[in-house]
């Protein structure tokens, strides 16, 4: 099973006075407390949920002060920027290393379904900025676009070479497809919240269906079986 290690690119810079002029020890306290205070609230956003986690719940939770909140985070809502924020990153680097396989573009695609997938299930920070997005109009309405989801864009030129390489028919409508496949991924997971079967299998169901529609006949089985078995590498 392909497994997934997380490499922060955030600067920290951004968020504290400059390491070369508070000192390396103040820099790496700085980004303590601004993390403790993310971990707080991902763990109180999946205990109690957003709506009933007030501030001073974060407070008591991270073991900070107001001031040492305030000095990161204007508001409740700036946090959940953050955890959506650092989701992304997680991602972005879940995705960079299965698209850097020198498997086909089409393999690629359907393990970075089940792998981003996987991390969703299992790191509770990107379980809950999952969550937070699907309510983002409720939870700061003026965030828009800093709270979409993100467009996977590394689909569409996935698609492409996999047209290039023979392994998806010439006349697929790339944008589609692309739409279909984020849809069905984020639906399925939806879907499983409130099923009993294992988000995975029903992620390779919707492969099949869309392998169908897309892959010359003599390429079908291969493709169908690899599905089969990447998703059987996962928890049912």
């Amino acid at each position: 099973m392909l497994k997934y290690t997380r490499t922060c690119k955030t600067d920290w810079s951004r968020d504290y006075t400059s390491p070369s002029i508070i000192g390396l020890s103040g820099a790496t306290a700085v980004h303590d407390t601004r993390q403790t205070i993310i971990d707080a609230a991902v763990d109180l956003f999946s205990e109690v949920g957003y709506a009933n986690t007030e501030i001073h719940d974060i407070l008591k939770r991270a073991a900070i002060t107001k001031g040492a909140f305030f000095s990161h985070f204007p508001t409740k809502e700036a946090v959940v920027s953050a955890i959506i924020a650092e989701a992304d990153i997680r991602t972005e680097d879940v995705l960079i290393g299965v698209i850097s396989s020198a498997s086909s573009a089409l393999e690629n695609l359907i393990v970075a379904t089940l792998v981003v997938t996987d991390m969703t299930e299992r790191d509770g920070l990107t379980r809950i900025a999952n969550r937070l997005r699907q309510s983002a109009i409720d939870v700061n309405p003026v965030a828009g676009d800093a709270l979409s989801t993100p467009s996977w864009a590394f689909t569409e030129t996935a698609l492409k070479s996999a047209i290039v390489e023979g392994d998806l028919l010439d006349d697929i409508d790339i944008d589609a497809m692309a739409l279909t496949i984020r849809a069905a991924v984020l639906g399925t997971r939806l879907l499983t919240d409130v099923t009993a079967e294992g988000v995975f299998s029903r992620i390779a169901k919707v492969w099949q269906v869309v392998l169908r529609g897309s892959v010359p006949p003599h390429k079908l089985p291969y493709f169908e079986t690899f599905v089969n078995r990447v998703a059987e590498q996962y928890p049912s």
